[in-house]
């Protein structure tokens, strides 16, 4: 298998291209450095999640995503964070990359783009940029002749679009798996919102509640009408807060619920007691943990099967519904624009960059509750959803599992693909 020098393969365009939005300039859309670190290919499916800017004409010429084309991180706080590849899967009409990454045009006729970004993924590559990052302190960075020198293992055209083909149908896979937990959790949330929001649940008839003449009542409390029977109420008349404290042994296996678990895959990472050296918090069978830090960014974890020996991070704050049954309505409510407001307002921060919540204020979120009969109406209407929310997480981890195992072996010729 020959190494061949990435800059005899491809050509790489550093981008120069900035967030700010100038009048001079061309209207486009940025595919800056989240978007190429967390995906393995950037698709027609980002278009809404990208971001608005201006580039002027010669960097449009440059720096517009063409299908084939790699993009790498080349800039970040931290090593790791450098050299993160992702394929573009599509082509853009007006999506440019953006600062802090690179751009990378392969030769068609030497190296395909899906097997070169699978190269780039694997711990070899990971490990050169990093060793090549240049910079110390608060910022490090690749420079052009980094990113060109990297040595790419060289084999037929026709194999490099064998292997690309694996890693882009496994990530196709999980693509549609994401696109289904994010209709899922829409679907469940407007349901929420339309019951108890808009007081729209379903009356003794079976019609929704309040447009059928259904009774509602003034409450002072929350300075507003509520259907008659339901009371004003906070968050500890439908869920207990519990901090059991655990300190893990060593040669004994965690499913450990990290922040950086949860930002990654919304999936638990297993992980032995050495390699956990702080006291962490028990996770009981149906906890719903919610992140006391940064609460701005919304970290809400459904924890419908907790394995044996399951912990989480002391960031979380673990609640337990009071009701059996009540597992959705309980979710939903912690998962509410409404709550998750309260928590920001109530953190407080002394480092200006991190702000947490004192679990204490939890209290002081007061809504209006419906009896339990109607809680766990909701909660067996969207039980099915959950399900599916949890079986297309944990196949997106078993893909992603396999997907680390094989690549390297596939990359380095000791498997065939039949």
């Amino acid at each position: 298998m020959k190494m061949i020098r990435l800059g005899e393969l491809a050509e790489v365009r550093i981008s120069n291209v900035d967030k700010k939005s100038k009048p001079t300039e061309s209207q486009v859309l940025l595919c800056n450095f989240t978007d190429v670190y967390n995906n393995w290919a950037i698709t027609n499916s980002h278009l809404p999640h990208l971001m608005r800017a201006t580039a002027n004409n010669q960097q449009i010429d440059k720096f517009s995503l063409k299908k084939g084309d790699v993009a790498i991180t080349k800039d970040s706080e931290t090593r790791d964070d450098i050299g993160m590849s992702a394929y573009i899967a599509d082509d853009f009409s007006n999506v440019v990359l953006g600062y802090h990454c690179a751009l990378i045009k392969p030769n068609s006729n030497l190296i395909d783009g899906k097997y070169l970004n699978a190269f780039l993924n694997t711990s070899t590559a990971r490990k050169y940029f990093s060793n090549f990052a240049s910079g110390s302190g608060q910022r490090y960075t690749l420079i052009d002749s980094s990113i060109k020198d990297i040595k790419i293992p060289l084999i037929s055209l026709n194999e490099q679009k064998k292997i690309g083909n694996v890693f882009s149908h496994i990530d196709a896979k999980i693509e549609n798996n994401n696109s289904i937990i994010q209709t899922l959790e829409e679907t469940a949330r407007t349901i929420y919102d339309y019951w108890f929001l808009q007081f729209e649940f379903p009356n003794e008839k079976g019609r929704p509640y309040k447009s059928s003449g259904g009774k509602m009542a003034w409450n002072d409390e929350l300075k507003r009408e509520i259907p008659e029977g339901w009371i004003a109420a906070s968050i500890d008349s439908i869920a207990s807060m519990q901090f059991s404290s655990v300190m893990p042994v060593p040669r004994t296996n965690y499913f450990h619920y990290s922040i950086p678990a949860f930002d990654k895959s919304q999936m638990p990472v297993q992980e032995s007691g050495e390699s956990i050296q702080s006291n962490k918090y028990f996770v009981p069978e149906n906890a719903i943990l919610v992140s006391k830090l940064n609460p701005q960014f919304k970290r809400i974890w459904n924890v419908m099967n907790a394995e044996k020996n399951s912990i989480c991070s002391t960031e979380f704050i673990p609640f337990i519904p009071l009701n059996k049954g009540d597992q959705g309505y309980v979710f939903e409510v912690l998962n509410s624009d409404s709550f998750s407001q309260f928590m920001n307002q109530s953190s407080s921060s002394s480092t200006g960059s991190r702000k947490r919540m004192q679990p204490e204020s939890v209290h002081g979120f007061v809504m209006p509750i419906p009896p339990l009969a109607i809680q766990i109406s909701y909660s067996k209407k969207i039980e099915s959803m959950l399900g599916e929310i949890e079986n297309a997480k944990r196949e997106n981890q078993w893909l992603l599992s396999l997907r680390n195992f094989v690549l390297p072996l596939l990359i380095s010729g000791q498997v065939k693909l039949g």
